[in-house]
């Protein structure tokens, strides 16, 4: 009798540690699957421009790109650091100012704002990549990496990035902001928009200064940097955009 109840005793054990391995694995299946899901989900979100000239679906995109939106962009301060966590991308300080190489080449992408080129090689104009472009008015950055000469000219030899800028339309009215930091470096930020039939209005302010300490051969001097931008446009029926910008 004692040895029936062992074997049962024994018996019952082995169902119950199967069926518990088999949920567990039936668990785990479900939590891929739905990861999986939010994974396509998120990307479905993000749409893009600069690839085709056309919006599209990132996942639909003919190239290798990244998009950035405002909840990634609110980690970085500059556009130098939020394309360092960008596959292909490697910023180097100099000192002076950030080099951004793309698949080991500086500065050999093209760099619009609202599909507007800010490069132009033949002017050697440059493109804004610290703290004189603020990403507090950004909606999200478009980043193809390849060539792209075809579609937006020779300055795009190894990528094209499309500085995205939020829409009057889903401001509706203005805001002001502030910040601040360690060693007295603070500014502020203005922003409105809004929307009167088929126009759009859209009007950013920024103003920072920022204190900070260079080492040289006497001491640690102090240094002093100020940055001011504006940047204002309007969008007629979704097909006409008059934009300009100062920094």
């Amino acid at each position: 009798m004692k040895f029936s109840l062992f074997k049962a005793a024994i018996f019952i054990f082995v169902v119950l540690y199967l069926g518990i391995g088999s949920s567990s694995l039936l668990f785990g299946e479900e939590d891929i699957a739905s990861d999986t899901m939010l994974m396509f989900v998120g990307e479905e979100l993000y749409t893009i421009s600069a690839a085709s000239r056309r919006e599209e679906a990132v996942r639909k995109a003919p190239a290798a790109v990244t998009v950035l939106g405002r909840k990634e962009l609110k980690r970085y301060r500059t556009i130098a650091e939020a394309l360092r966590a960008v596959p292909g991308f490697y910023v180097d300080h100099t000192g002076i100012k950030e080099e951004i190489y793309l698949r080991g080449v500086a500065d050999s992408f093209l760099v619009m704002i609202d599909g507007v080129p800010l490069t132009n090689d033949s002017s050697n104009e440059d493109y804004p990549r610290g703290l004189d472009l603020s990403l507090d008015y950004i909606e999200k950055i478009e980043i193809v990496r390849g060539p792209g000469s075809a579609l937006w000219g020779a300055d795009a030899f190894s990528g094209v990035i499309n500085i995205v800028t939020q829409r009057g339309r889903d401001l509706k009215g203005a805001r002001i902001s502030g910040k601040g930091g360690s060693y007295s470096s603070g500014g502020s930020n203005f922003t409105a928009g809004y929307q009167l039939g088929n126009v759009e209005f859209f009007l950013f302010g920024s103003f920072l200064e920022t204190k900070d300490f260079e080492p040289n051969r006497s001491g640690n001097k102090r240094t002093k940097d100020s940055f001011r931008e504006f940047y204002g446009k309007v969008t007629i029926n979704d097909r006409l955009t008059i934009s300009g910008r100062y920094s």
